[in-house]
């Protein structure tokens, strides 16, 4: 009896404890998809962080300056800035579960959309599907991985859905052009 109640009471506790919500829902978005929805899709590195509190003080965002190494699609400046909500400053913060986390000196290959002509300032296709980690190997293909943690996805019919979490460089490349034929003929070849 007494080691049941010790069990009951343990469990209660942890349900009292604070926490924060286990995943975002996401619309699942393919890797065409997202090309098609995207301004522009870059590989990149990582050159800064900042953090950016608007007029109002009511919303913090987080900015990533990127390099841009290669167009895959599109075309623009040499530099972008990522402009993500979340962040946090000496006042607080807040963390958007499921959105992507950038690392500086990371390579990465982004889905860009640009921000109502403020560019460079650019969004990510895709919440963080919109961004892939670059992982260059000893041997064999230049992979590409990105961060499903925190993220439900579900298609517009509201199935639940797994997404790949890894991609050759390459197939990617293929994709994209394969997504962005799609939206526009005239760059079939």
């Amino acid at each position: 009896m007494r080691r049941s109640l010790v069990v009951v009471l343990g469990i209660l506790a942890h349900m009292a404890l604070p926490g924060r919500a286990s995943a975002t829902t996401v619309l699942a978005l393919t890797v065409e998809e997202m090309a098609a929805g995207s301004d522009r899709v870059v590989r990149a590195r990582v050159v800064s962080q900042s953090i950016e509190v608007d007029e109002s003080e009511s919303w913090i965002y987080r900015l990533t300056t990127l390099e841009v190494l290669e167009d895959i699609s599109g075309e623009g400046p040499s530099r972008v800035v990522v402009r993500q909500l979340g962040g946090a400053d000496e006042w607080g913060g807040m963390f958007v579960e499921g959105d992507a986390v950038f690392e500086p000196g990371e390579e990465v290959v982004v889905f860009l959309r640009a921000n109502g002509g403020r560019e460079p300032v650019v969004h990510l296709e895709g919440f963080g599907l919109g961004k892939f980690s670059v992982e260059r190997l000893n041997r064999g293909p230049v992979m590409l991985r990105r961060s499903l943690e925190g993220m439900t996805f579900v298609r517009p019919d509201g199935l639940e859905v797994r997404l790949e979490a890894r991609l050759e460089l390459e197939a990617l490349r293929e994709r994209v052009r394969r997504g962005v034929s799609t939206t526009n003929p005239e760059t079939n070849e």
